[in-house]
């Protein structure tokens, strides 16, 4: 990577480019056109213009060729369009096109996600005017995606995902979990995730995710209840509050969900794509959490779990043991009341007394076994 000079304050006042190429010439010769107008930051290859992205959040457009060593343009192309930081994932990508470029090699640019061409003989004006119109796209994205922002913090229902926004269901949660306290019903908490490992490598570029994201939503509103609230939490993960159902029903749904995912045609998104969800669940009355807080924390918990373990899975007990609060763990129980627990499902609540139990009743059998 070039070294930087000493920046002064004419320089601090211009906008920043990145050029990433592994030809000096072709760097050199559009650093001559832009360099009175932008500030020019240079990169000989991918691995070196990604740092160079990381370091400086003021690159405000990457220009970049195709075929480099190291790291070409589509893998950079992909990292950037797949970054969790929103400045890097959404920046205008300009590809360096030549003469050897034929339009396959540009429609699979568009597919990783490019917003434009230039050629490398192309002259100041072409230039500058691409660069221009890529600006005022940045521009255009970033106060876009500021009034969406502002928008959901309000907002009831997403155009976009057509369910509802992460604000509507946190409110509805709040009424679930309300009444459910009030009259001692259940409510579940569903957190879903996309596994990334799982897809193939053309449909890590962000273009395609959204789309499968899309596509996962659209399943979802087949498949919940109609007094279900299912939204988009964040990129690839969505969660579902169900009122008046139990953790089992809970387990069956999340099943057919899988089973619906694993049915579904996906070729549309490419051949390498083979899509998998895990699913972590929480419910108020399995889990004796006494707050909203405690049941979102679960869900997450168990999602993040279910991932660990390879994916493609449900997850309702975090490493397959039941989470005790503290004030069950020291209660004892009596035969009596682990006879209810049994009934009611609640295998997890019975085991750490059971062997207590058994000492306890060992006596009263031997005494049964003699009379009898």
């Amino acid at each position: 990577m070039r070294p930087n000079k000493p920046m002064t304050q004419a320089d601090t006042d211009k906008k920043r480019v990145l050029i990433v190429d592994d030809s000096k010439i072709v760097r050199a010769s559009l650093t001559k056109h832009l360099k009175d107008r932008f500030l020019v930051r240079e990169a000989e290859n991918g691995e070196q213009g990604w740092e160079a992205l990381l370091l400086d959040p003021g690159i405000q457009v990457v220009i970049c060729d195709l075929m480099m060593p190291v790291m070409d343009g589509y893998a950079l192309l992909d990292k950037i369009r797949s970054s969790k930081v929103k400045r890097i994932r959404t920046i205008p990508f300009i590809v360096i096109s030549g003469a050897d470029d034929d339009e396959n090699s540009q429609l699979e640019a568009v597919d990783h996600g490019a917003n434009d061409f230039v050629s490398k003989n192309a002259g100041a004006i072409e230039l500058l005017a691409r660069l221009e119109s890529m600006l005022e796209l940045g521009r255009t994205q970033r106060a876009l995606s500021e009034s969406r922002e502002a928008l959901s913090k309000n907002a009831a229902f997403d155009p976009i995902m057509q369910m509802a926004t992460p604000h509507f269901l946190d409110m509805q949660l709040d009424m679930m979990w309300s009444f459910a306290r009030r009259h001692n019903t259940d409510i579940a908490l569903l957190c879903i995730r996309i596994d990334r490992p799982s897809l193939g490598q053309q449909a890590q570029n962000h273009n395609l995710f959204s789309k499968l994201e899309v596509a996962i939503g659209e399943l979802l509103g087949k498949t919940v209840r109609k007094e279900d609230c299912v939204a988009r939490t964040a990129e690839g993960e969505f969660n579902i509050a169900a009122a008046g159902i139990t953790q089992q029903s809970a387990e069956a749904f999340a099943q057919r969900l899988l089973h619906a995912l694993a049915k579904a045609d996906l070729k549309k998104f490419g051949n390498d794509v083979n899509l998998s969800i895990s699913i972590g669940i929480a419910s108020l009355r399995h889990d004796r959490v006494n707050t909203l807080y405690e049941l979102r924390a679960l869900a997450h918990d168990r999602v993040e779990e279910a991932q660990k373990l390879g994916g493609n899975q449900i997850q309702s007990l975090p490493n397959g043991k039941h989470e005790l609060p503290p004030a069950l763990e020291t209660q004892i129980i009596n035969a009596e009341k682990a006879v209810e627990l049994l009934n009611g499902g609640e295998l997890g609540l019975v085991l750490p007394h059971v062997e207590r139990l058994r000492r306890e009743l060992h006596p009263l059998l031997q005494l049964f076994e003699q009379l009898h």
